[in-house]
């Protein structure tokens, strides 16, 4: 396929529009030569009479003067007649000049016709194209050299990245083990151990480890995997342990809690209504909690309401005053 466009020869500078264009005055040379000819002649005769004219005004001119202009004016016609002759002789000539360009062009406008129901609208794009693809199959054991080059490089540098990384998180989870550890013992569970493992995995684009939690809730009880053997309370006062410990490192602006105390009980929801009220000291808390305990450390009190009408549900959210405050805590209470 290459071969027939190289041998097409085609040129960037070549207008099709112009080509067809030529092609069609050509098509029509011999009439067309007819009626530039014929023109020729008329042309010829205007200019003759032109000049019979320009001869009589000359001699009117010596005893009428407003005749001037017209004088001007006929000389200016003959110019014209004579511009009109050189362009039609112009024209003559470029049709007789090669006899076998018509041939010439009607062949190549047939060619390019092909070539674009073949290569579609842009045939010479399409052959540059095809010359690098050609070039790129040529070069393919060089390239596939480099490439596995570039494979091996890049497997060296992640293996690089997956160590730094596996150390970087095996020191941090050593720090880690003893902030939850402590962070726990404050929310109630006061023989908290956490273990944190690090171990091998298959590479992800994560790194290549498996970090596995393991908690112990009470003395004399072995580390068990939080995954499998956490209670719910267990899971809501570690979660919250975390957000703690990771906030002192990100210093979020704002933090987040929804019902952070679920599957807790009173005591333990009022050591994390504290542990929430130390973290609005420096930053924006939300909380949202069915526990008076926790609800009572806030320093604003949203109510969050529904109630129901003929037709739908509908939610309503209140601001509550200090008086409010109070009787809500008590309804809270009192369940």
């Amino acid at each position: 396929q290459i071969e027939e466009l190289i041998e097409a020869d085609l040129k960037e500078e070549e207008n099709e529009d112009a080509l067809f264009e030529e092609y069609t005055l050509l098509a029509n040379a011999r009439e067309l030569l007819t009626q530039s000819s014929q023109a020729l002649e008329e042309v010829d005769v205007a200019r003759q009479c032109s000049t019979k004219i320009q001869n009589t005004l000359q001699v009117m001119e010596k005893y009428a003067l407003d005749l001037k202009e017209a004088s001007k004016m006929i000389k200016e016609a003959q110019l014209l007649f004579e511009e009109m002759q050189i362009a039609l002789q112009s024209f003559q000539a470029k049709l007789e000049s090669d006899p076998g360009r018509f041939l010439y062009l009607e062949e190549h406008l047939r060619l390019l016709d092909h070539l674009k129901k073949k290569y579609g609208q842009n045939p010479l794009k399409r052959r540059k194209e095809m010359e690098d693809e050609l070039e790129a199959i040529e070069n393919l054991d060089e390239r596939e050299e480099g490439l596995k080059k570039a494979l091996i490089a890049a497997k060296k540098d992640t293996a690089a990245e997956a160590r730094f990384l596996r150390e970087t998180r095996t020191k941090g989870a050593a720090e880690l083990e003893q902030k939850l550890s402590m962070a726990l013992k404050k929310l109630n569970i006061q023989a908290a151990k956490i273990k944190i493992q690090v171990l091998p995995a298959m590479r992800t684009k994560t790194g290549e480890d498996e970090v596995i939690f393991y908690l112990r809730a009470n003395k004399g009880e072995q580390e068990v995997s939080v995954r499998e053997s956490s209670s719910g309370g267990e899971l809501s006062r570690l979660l919250f342990a975390l957000k703690i410990v990771l906030a002192e490192k990100e210093r979020p602006k704002t933090m987040i809690f929804d019902e952070i105390d679920a599957n807790v009980g009173g005591e333990t929801a009022r050591l994390i209504g504290e542990q929430l009220k130390k973290l609005g000291i420096s930053r924006q808390v939300l909380c949202i909690t069915h526990f008076p305990q926790v609800a009572r450390q806030g320093d604003h009190h949203i109510c969050v309401s529904k109630s129901e009408n003929k037709e739908r549900t509908e939610g309503q959210i209140k601001m509550l005053s200090k008086k409010e405050r109070e009787v809500e805590l008590l309804r809270m209470l009192g369940g």
